[in-house]
C-alpha cells in the first residue's frame, strides 16, 4: 500500500504539473481572444515594461521548471517499470537502457541523445513554454470606447435670425437678408449682425485649391475630408471654448485619443450652381444693374468714384432671396477685362475683351436639401493623409438618425447668407470678387463637392458650409457619440499569438500520455530517480556474490613487506 507522501510525488504532482499545462494553455487562449487591459490609457513606459517582464518570465521559470522536472520523473519511471517488468536484462538491452537513462538526465553525450530523439524533442517543447508565455502574456496595443457627447447649437438665436410679424415689403428689402413667408411674415438673417457670416473672409482663405479631392479645408487646424463638409465646428475644434467635451478628454488621456465619432449634420451636396447666363442694364452715375436670366435676381452695382463701367474694369455681385428660407440667387457681372477673371472662376477661356462689353454669370443657391446626418470621425493622432501636412483629419462616414434633428430653417438661411461679405469685397470701388477669384480662378477639376459644375459654384459652396458650421445660438444639444483611447492590454490579440499555445499544449498532451502508460507497480521499491535506491540495488546485487568471483585475476598471496 503506497503512503500518502508516495502517492503524492507518483500521481498529484504530475498530475499538477498537467494541470499547470493546461491552465498556461487555457490562460494564452483566453488572452487572446479577450481583452484584459493593463491600463485605463496609454502604453507602459519603458520601465513599466521591463518590470512586466521580469515578472512574468521569473514566474514563466518557475512553472516551466516544474512541468519539465515532472516530466522527467515520469521518463525515469518508464524505465523502472522496464526494469521491473523484466527479471533479467540481456547486455545490449541494459546498455540501452542505460543510455537512455543517461539522456532522460541530461549527462548522455550527443552521440547519444542522437539515438533518443523522442526524449530531446520533449525538452526542447518544455523549454520553449518559458518563451510563450513571456511572448504571448506580452504588453500589446488596444483601443477602449468611452461615452463621449459634445454639443452642438441649435435652434433661432435673436440678433442672429428671426421672424418679423409687422414688416412691410420696403422694410424688408433693405436687410440681408429676408425671405417672405406670406401673410405678412418675414424670416430675417442680418449677415451684416454680428454673426458668423462676419468671419467669411477668413474662412474663405483656409479652402483647399489645390487638392481639395483629398481635403476640402483645413479649418482649426483640422484637414476636413470631402464626406465631411460642414460639420458643426463644435465637433472638431480642439478649442476649450468650441467643444469643452474634447477638451476634458484631451486632459484625461492625452496623445493616447486616437478618433471621436459621433452622428452630425455634414453638407453632403453643394447647395451653389452657377452657369453663364445673365445680362448687365447699364445705369446713369457710373452703375448698372446684373439680372439673372432666370429673372428672379436684380442686383445694382454701384461705383460712386468711378470707375466708369463702359471703359473701366468693374465688377458687380450680389444675392437675392426668393422662395423657401434658404433659396436665393446670386449674380456676378462683368465688364472690359474683368471678363477674363470671371471667366477662369468658371473653367472657361476669354483672352480678349473690349471696353463696354459685359459678361454675366448666375447661380441658383437652395440649401434646403443638401444636409445629411453622417456618422462623423475625428482622426486625432497617426494620421496619414495623402498631399497634407495635418495630423488631425476629419471624415464622414456612413448615414445616420440623430436623436434630434437640428436641421432646419436657421441652418438654411446661415448656409444661404455666408457669402455676404465675400460678394461685398470691394463694393463701391471695382467691385472685383478679388478673395472668391483667388481660391477659384486657373482652376478645373477636380472640385471638393462632386457635383460642382466649375470651380466658382465649389468655392462658393464651401464657403456656405463653413460659415454654417458655426450656427451659433444660446441653444445646445448633446450628441452622443464615441471617444476610442489607446490603452495597454496583456497578449497582441492577433490570432497568430495562438501558435504560442502549441508548446503548453503539447506538454500537457505529453503528461496525460505519460501518466497513462507508466503506472507504477507496487512492488517496486527502488526507483533509478534516486541515488539512494541506486547505491541500495547495487549492494543487494553483490550481497550474494563471493568477493574472489570478482576478481578478474586469480587469487595470488602477497609477499609480506619486508621491514628490513
Amino acid at each position: 500500500m503506497m503512503t500518502i507522501s508516495e502517492r503524492w510525488q507518483r500521481f498529484l504532482l504530475p498530475g499538477l504539473a498537467t494541470f499547470a499545462s493546461f491552465f498556461i494553455t487555457l490562460m494564452l487562449i483566453i488572452v487572446t481572444f479577450s481583452t484584459v487591459h493593463l491600463t485605463h490609457s496609454g502604453q507602459y513606459s519603458t520601465k513599466e515594461h521591463a518590470i512586466y517582464t521580469v515578472l512574468t518570465t521569473v514566474l514563466a521559470t518557475l512553472l516551466t521548471a516544474f512541468i519539465g522536472s515532472q516530466l522527467k520523473t515520469l521518463l525515469l519511471r518508464k524505465i523502472d517499470i522496464r526494469l521491473q517488468s523484466q527479471s533479467s536484462l540481456s547486455a545490449s538491452s541494459t546498455a540501452t537502457l542505460d543510455k537512455r537513462w543517461q539522456v532522460i538526465l541530461g549527462i548522455g553525450h550527443l552521440f547519444t541523445k542522437s539515438q533518443h530523439l523522442d526524449v530531446l524533442i520533449t525538452y526542447l517543447i518544455v523549454g520553449l513554454v518559458t518563451t510563450a508565455i513571456v511572448t504571448g502574456l506580452s504588453p500589446g496595443a488596444t483601443i477602449i470606447a468611452f461615452p463621449y457627447s459634445p454639443n452642438i447649437t441649435y435652434g433661432p438665436n435673436d440678433g442672429a435670425y428671426y421672424f418679423h410679424n409687422t414688416a412691410t415689403e420696403t422694410f424688408a428689402d433693405w436687410r440681408p437678408y429676408d425671405w417672405d413667408l406670406g401673410n405678412g411674415t418675414y424670416f430675417f438673417y442680418p449677415a451684416n449682425a454680428n454673426g458668423p457670416t462676419r468671419g467669411a473672409l477668413q474662412l474663405v482663405s483656409t479652402i483647399n485649391n489645390i487638392n481639395p479631392n483629398v481635403f476640402a479645408y483645413a479649418d482649426d487646424g483640422v484637414a476636413v475630408a470631402p464626406s465631411a463638409i460642414g460639420t458643426p465646428i463644435y465637433i472638431y475644434s480642439p478649442q476649450a471654448a468650441n467643444n469643452p467635451e474634447l477638451s476634458r478628454f484631451i486632459s484625461l488621456h492625452g496623445s493616447n485619443i486616437v478618433n471621436t465619432s459621433q452622428c452630425v449634420p455634414v453638407m453632403a451636396r453643394n447647395p451653389i450652381s452657377c452657369h453663364v447666363g445673365g445680362t448687365i442694364e447699364m445705369g446713369s452715375f457710373y452703375n448698372y444693374t446684373i439680372l439673372s436670366d432666370d429673372n428672379l435676381c436684380a442686383v445694382e452695382a454701384v461705383f460712386p468714384v468711378g470707375p466708369d463701367p463702359t471703359v473701366n474694369n468693374t465688377m458687380g455681385k450680389g444675392m437675392c432671396t426668393h422662395g423657401a428660407v434658404g433659396q436665393g440667387t446670386i449674380v456676378f457681372g462683368a465688364t472690359y477685362t474683368y471678363i477674363t477673371w470671371l471667366a477662369e472662376s468658371m473653367d472657361v477661356n476669354i483672352s480678349s475683351t473690349h471696353p463696354g462689353e459685359t459678361w454675366v454669370v448666375t447661380c441658383s443657391v437652395d440649401t434646403t436639401t443638401v444636409f445629411d446626418y453622417r456618422m462623423v470621425t475625428l482622426e486625432i493622432q497617426n494620421v496619414n493623409v495623402s498631399g497634407s501636412t495635418y495630423a488631425r483629419l476629419l471624415t464622414g462616414g456612413e448615414a445616420c438618425k440623430p436623436e434630434v434633428s437640428i436641421l432646419g430653417p436657421e441652418l438654411f438661411a446661415t448656409a444661404a447668407a455666408a457669402n455676404w461679405y465675400p460678394l461685398l469685397q470691394n463694393f463701391g470701388l471695382d467691385g472685383l470678387f478679388d478673395l472668391i477669384g483667388q481660391e477659384a480662378g486657373f482652376r478645373g477639376p477636380p472640385y471638393a463637392f462632386n457635383e460642382s459644375p466649375n470651380a466658382l459654384s465649389d468655392v462658393l459652396g464651401l464657403t456656405a458650409a463653413l460659415v454654417s458650421s458655426r450656427l451659433n445660438s444660446t441653444l445646445q444639444l448633446p450628441v452622443n457619440g464615441t471617444a476610442y483611447v489607446m490603452a495597454a492590454r496583456i497578449g497582441s490579440g492577433n490570432t497568430f499569438a495562438l501558435v504560442f499555445v502549441l508548446p503548453s499544449l503539447a506538454c500537457c498532451c505529453i503528461l496525460l500520455y505519460l501518466l497513462s502508460t507508466s503506472r507504477m507497480l507496487r512492488s517496486i521499491h527502488h526507483t533509478s530517480s534516486s541515488l539512494v535506491d541506486i547505491l541500495e540495488l547495487g549492494k543487494m546485487s553483490t550481497a550474494y556474490t563471493p568477493a574472489y568471483e570478482l576478481q578478474k585475476e586469480p587469487f595470488q598471496s602477497i609477499t609480506p613487506y619486508d621491514r628490513t
